[in-house]
C-alpha cells in the first residue's frame, strides 16, 4: 500500500513539474478587443494570448451571454476562429497538401485558415476553449513583429453541408475581434523525398512470418513522420503517413513531403511499421534526427533498427517569409 502511494505521489509530482515547466516557457502578449456585438458586455468575453514553442496559444472564455440574441432559425451552432493581416484573411499554406494537415476543421472558404473551436452547442452556452496555432501557418506574414486580428465567430452547418464538405454558414453579427502584435519567426521550406525502404533479412531478423499467412507472411509496410517534436523529447505530433506496400519485404514508392519549419536543426522522426489487421501494428524501426543531416543532392541511405536501408534526401527551398 505504501509503495502504491509513493508511486502515485511520484506520478503527480512529475505531472506538476511538466505543467509548471510549460507555464514558465509561455510569454504573455497583450490583445485588444476591437469589435463585439453591442449587447455583449466586456466581462462576458475574454481572450488570453501567449507565445510558446513557436506557436500562438489562444485561451477563450466565451459567455454566458445575457442579452445576445441569435436568429430564430438558429438552434445549434459552433464557434470558429480565423485570422487577418493588413485587413486580408490569412490562408492555409498551399504547399502543405498533406491530408493529415489539410483537415476540414482548419480550412474555410477560399482555402482560408479557419479553426473549428467547439462542437455543437446550445445557444449562448459558456465555455473555456484553448487553441494552439503553429507559426508556420502564418506564412503570408514577413518575419518580424506584425499586427494581426483574431476573429471569433459563430457559424453552423447542416448535416448535408457536413457530408458534402460545404462551407460554414456564418451567423450575421455574432463575432468578436481582437488586435495583437506578434513576432513571426523566419519560416523555411524543406522538401523531403524518400525512394526506397529495405528491411533487414538475416539470421537475427526476417520480414517473413511477421504477418499470419499461409505463404511467407510478409508485412504490409508503411512509414510515418512525427513533427514537430516536444522540446528535448523524442515524441510529438503525427505529421504524415505513407500508403502501404502490401505483402512486401521492401517499400518502393517515391514519396515527396513538404515542410514549413523554423530551423535546419529542428528534429523529426521517421517510423516504419507493419500494419496488422488483428492487433496493434508491429514496430519495425525509427530514426531520430534533424533536417540539416538530410540535406543532400543525392539520396542517403539510413540504417536503423530492423531497417537495412531507408533512402531519403532533403532539399532546402529557402526562407519563404524573409524580408
Amino acid at each position: 500500500m505504501k509503495i502504491l502511494f509513493l508511486l502515485i505521489l511520484s506520478l503527480m509530482l512529475v505531472s506538476c513539474i511538466e505543467y509548471w515547466d510549460n507555464e514558465l516557457k509561455k510569454k504573455h502578449i497583450n490583445s485588444e478587443l476591437i469589435y463585439k456585438p453591442e449587447s455583449v458586455r466586456r466581462s462576458e468575453i475574454n481572450l488570453k494570448t501567449f507565445i510558446i514553442d513557436n506557436s500562438l496559444q489562444l485561451k477563450f472564455n466565451i459567455g454566458h451571454f445575457k442579452n445576445l440574441t441569435f436568429p430564430d432559425s438558429v438552434i445549434l451552432y459552433e464557434w470558429y476562429v480565423r485570422f487577418y493581416f493588413n485587413s486580408k484573411i490569412i490562408h492555409f499554406p498551399p504547399l502543405l497538401n498533406n491530408t493529415f494537415l489539410r483537415k476540414k476543421e482548419i480550412i474555410g472558404i477560399g482555402n482560408s485558415l479557419q479553426f473549428q473551436l467547439t462542437n455543437v452547442l446550445s445557444n449562448c452556452s459558456p465555455c473555456n476553449v484553448e487553441l494552439n496555432v503553429p507559426f508556420y501557418l502564418f506564412h503570408e506574414i514577413k518575419a518580424g513583429e506584425s499586427p494581426i486580428v483574431v476573429e471569433l465567430f459563430a457559424g453552423f452547418k447542416t448535416r448535408a453541408d457536413s457530408l458534402n464538405f460545404e462551407p460554414v454558414k456564418t451567423i450575421d453579427g455574432i463575432l468578436f475581434r481582437w488586435m495583437m502584435n506578434i513576432h513571426i519567426p523566419k519560416i523555411y521550406h524543406t522538401q523531403i523525398i524518400s525512394k526506397e525502404i529495405l528491411l533487414q533479412d538475416d539470421e537475427s531478423f526476417s520480414p517473413r512470418g511477421m504477418d499470419f499467412s499461409f505463404r511467407d507472411g510478409l508485412p504490409d509496410i508503411y512509414w510515418m513522420i512525427t513533427y514537430p517534436l516536444e522540446p528535448e523529447k523524442p515524441k510529438g505530433q503525427l505529421y504524415w503517413r505513407s500508403q502501404e506496400a502490401t505483402y512486401a519485404d521492401k517499400y518502393t514508392n517515391t514519396d515527396t513531403i513538404d515542410f514549413l519549419h523554423y530551423s535546419k536543426k529542428e528534429r523529426l522522426i521517421f517510423s516504419v511499421y507493419d500494419r496488422d489487421d488483428f492487433s496493434k501494428d508491429d514496430f519495425i524501426g525509427d530514426w531520430y534526427g534533424h533536417f540539416l543531416s538530410l540535406y543532400n543532392d543525392t539520396f542517403k541511405s539510413l540504417t536503423f533498427d530492423h531497417v537495412q536501408s531507408f533512402k531519403v534526401k532533403a532539399i532546402n527551398k529557402g526562407c519563404i517569409n524573409c524580408r
